[in-house]
């Protein structure tokens, strides 16, 4: 046969003391395989590349300022470009290193160009994840002047504007966690009541969604300003409970909101935002927090008034026809991003230790009783032994995640030990198999070598598709 021709079967290098022919055993792929798998890289390259471009073209022309280099601005159009090319950088190697001729370097050199490019392109998703920004609250419409409130109001409230406005203030000084769903806020809460605002109306606010300080307040300062307003402001330190969205741990932002009623809410009194007392009510520039702010593991990302229209199915107590009435409600709503770098690498690091010795135990998983005496007790029941071990470790960290997240929800991270249980009970399967009466052809191709070379595209390749499907769906 000459040089340049392709051979009649795979080609395979024997390895020293395995007892591995060098020429494939009857039954493996033929010439004319071996052709379509080349036909299917190159179209699924050229169908790669072409969906690619035109996504970029038409993201181009109708997403202005489209830029690579800001990927945070424009993160969702970038990854369906990516995901687009991906199958195109994966088929690259394929061309290149002809993997189905059953050559060992060649099959080595795809499996670890696939490793790397879905390493990459995990890290880049992970990248992305981290550092998008969304200043949008996630209760109500966001208002940033009294044109925006007297637009909303008038139509909520059967197209006409309260009367009664309380104009309202918030200084927010710490926040702090205490679990999965309740949160403290220590910081300031004012009111202005004009010379319009009946004498007999109440002065105070109720935070409806406080464990216990809902009605507690302490009058921190009072005054009366020349126009004849009374200003009030109450020092606040309150354990608020809300459902917090854990689904993208350690990923996740979450909006604290403090929900603002009236005392005399069944007079209709509404409170509006005083927009006089802030320079600015850019989300970006969080108005309404201490420069001094503490928050622990988490970074303020936006603040904002908002406002939201509830319907409560009774009337209180109060008159009867006022039962499923809707009040617009005022949060000021406080968007935070957790630092991913601490809880991040507790996880990966843990789980990226248990996967590397999972895979030093594909590695030595052997059939060849030759190999197994040089290993010494690697045999099924060891392998076995180890994997449950490995296992152990693995569910008391997913059991570490579960306890942070504490709810029904499932976080991205655990992800990664479901994968790793998927992959411990995979190699020792895999040992099982090998170590049979009648073992498969692909575990038996050069004493295991194909599960050896799929294990880090695998788990990679899983990783990325559920990294998909949580963030950029």
């Amino acid at each position: 046969m000459d040089s340049e021709e392709e051979p009649s079967g795979l080609e395979v290098d024997a390895v020293e003391g395995s007892g591995v022919p060098r020429t494939a055993p009857a039954g493996l792929p033929s010439p004319g395989w071996l052709s379509v798998v080349h036909r299917i890289a190159w179209l699924l390259l050229g169908l790669s590349v072409a969906v690619a471009g035109a996504l970029v073209i038409w993201y181009a022309s109708t997403t202005p300022g489209l830029n690579p280099w800001r990927p945070t601005t424009n993160a969702r159009a970038l990854v369906r470009i990516g995901a687009a090319a991906l199958p195109a950088l994966l088929a690259v190697p394929v061309l290149i290193f002809r993997p189905e001729r059953g050559r060992g370097g060649a099959l080595v050199g795809t499996s670890l160009a696939w490793t790397v490019t879905l390493f990459l392109a995990v890290a880049s998703l992970w990248s992305l994840a981290a550092t998008a920004v969304d200043l949008s609250p996630e209760v109500g419409v966001p208002v940033f002047d009294i044109e925006s409130v007297d637009q909303y109001l008038a139509e909520q409230v059967d197209g006409a504007v309260p009367e009664v406005r309380v104009p309202t203030g918030v200084l927010i000084q710490s926040v702090e966690f205490l679990n999965a769903n309740n949160v403290k806020i220590t910081g300031f809460i004012w009111q202005i009541y004009g010379p319009e605002v009946p004498a007999d109306v109440s002065r105070g606010y109720v935070l409806p969604e406080a464990a216990d300080e809902a009605y507690q307040q302490d009058v921190a300062y009072q005054f009366t300003r020349p126009d004849g307003s009374e200003v009030i402001g109450w020092y606040v330190s309150a354990t608020l409970r809300q459902a917090f969205d854990y689904r993208h741990y350690p990923f996740d932002r979450q909006d604290i909101w403090l929900r603002l009623w009236h005392r005399d809410f069944e007079r209709g009194v509404v409170l509006v935002p005083d927009f006089a007392s802030y320079l600015t009510l850019d989300p970006a520039a969080m108005a309404g927090l201490d420069p001094e702010f503490v928050s622990g593991a988490w970074e303020p990302r936006f603040t904002v008034f908002s406002y939201a229209t509830n319907r409560y199915l009774t009337s209180f107590g109060y008159s009867p026809d006022t039962a499923g009435a809707e009040f617009p409600e005022l949060y000021f709503n406080l968007g935070m991003k957790r630092d991913f770098w601490g809880p991040f690498f507790d996880h990966v690091t843990l789980g990226l230790a248990i996967a590397v010795l999972l895979f030093g135990l594909l590695i030595l998983t052997t059939g060849d009783p030759n190999r197994r005496e040089r290993f010494g007790t690697l045999t099924t029941a060891g392998v076995f032994g180890a994997c449950t071990g490995l296992l152990f470790a693995n569910l008391l960290e997913q059991n570490q995640i579960r306890a942070i997240v504490a709810g029904q929800q499932v976080a991205y991270m655990e992800i990664l030990p479901f994968v790793l249980n998927v992959a411990i009970a995979a190699v020792a399967f895999n040992s099982m198999l090998l170590n049979g009466t009648r073992p498969p052809r692909f575990v038996v191709f050069r004493d295991n070598l194909l599960p050896n070379l799929l294990y880090w595209p695998a788990l990679f390749g899983i990783i990325l598709i559920a990294t998909l499907l949580a963030f950029f769906r």
